[in-house]
């Protein structure tokens, strides 16, 4: 454990420039956990893009003397989300590491979902998901497991447009994203699809920027399967993009 609590601490310092002090007390110091799970894609040139992104470009000029450069043209690929609110202020520049590392609760509805892009979580499904495992706590991220990541190498199946351009994919139903934000005072939302609240077409599909101010929205995840229902601490490392209201982002999971 001893071994485990030392990466924790390396991994907050290579991804915030923070690391643990004698200052703090030994929870706010350790992350405890039995394994690492990386929830984010690879990014690559022929990764699933939504109409409109510019193409994924990754170009490392050849330099015989001195630094290469790297230049990124960048979609979606594992994303994070922050909704805009004229009452808030709140940047990816602004936010604090803090509100980029908390606990992960997993609904596991593959079976319900994997083949159905209209599937969207319902209320009901929630609360049997609570009876079976407690009630989600606050401030954590409440993650969707739908199956759809793997369809990703297939990036037309994992799109799945239909005929104006617009994905069709499972997600969160308004009402189930309602509940989660107001009652349960959750901090975030995340999916394995493109999209977290299902097919933009559909006449129950919330916008992002509807959400309350300062929730986090990731989308684009992978490897859910291995996450267990509780007790997974996610640390979410992006781009601290001025003005910034999204970025590409490597998701870790701390698995018990």
């Amino acid at each position: 454990m001893k071994y485990h609590n030392l990466i924790a601490c390396l991994i907050l310092f290579i991804f915030y420039g923070t690391a643990c002090t004698s200052s703090t007390s030994l929870e706010e110091q350790t992350l405890a956990f039995s394994h690492i799970v990386d929830l984010s894609h690879v990014i690559a040139p022929d990764m699933p893009q939504q109409p409109g992104e510019s193409r994924t470009q990754i170009l490392l000029p050849h330099i015989q003397d001195g630094p290469q450069a790297l230049y990124l043209s960048l979609p979606s690929a594992t994303y994070l989300n922050i909704p805009r609110a004229k009452s808030s202020d709140i940047t990816l520049d602004h936010m604090s590491p803090r509100n980029l590392i908390l606990p992960a609760v997993v609904l596991d509805m593959r079976d319900p979902a994997g083949n159905d892009p209209a599937y969207l979580l319902t209320i009901s499904e929630i609360r049997a998901w609570e009876r079976r495992h407690g009630r989600i706590p606050a401030d954590s991220m409440v993650i969707l497991n739908t199956g759809w990541d793997n369809r990703w190498d297939r990036p037309d199946e994992y799109l799945n447009l239909d005929a104006n351009e617009v994905p069709q994919v499972p997600g969160f139903s308004s009402a189930a994203i309602e509940f989660l934000t107001q009652k349960r005072r959750v901090s975030g939302l995340g999916s394995d699809t493109p999209n977290i609240g299902g097919s933009v077409s559909h006449a129950d599909k919330p916008a992002v920027s509807h959400l309350p101010a300062e929730q986090l929205v990731l989308e684009n995840l992978t490897n859910l399967e291995q996450l267990p229902p509780t007790g997974t601490n996610l640390v979410i490392s992006g781009m601290k993009i001025q003005s910034g209201y999204g970025s590409p982002v490597s998701v870790l999971a701390f698995v018990p």
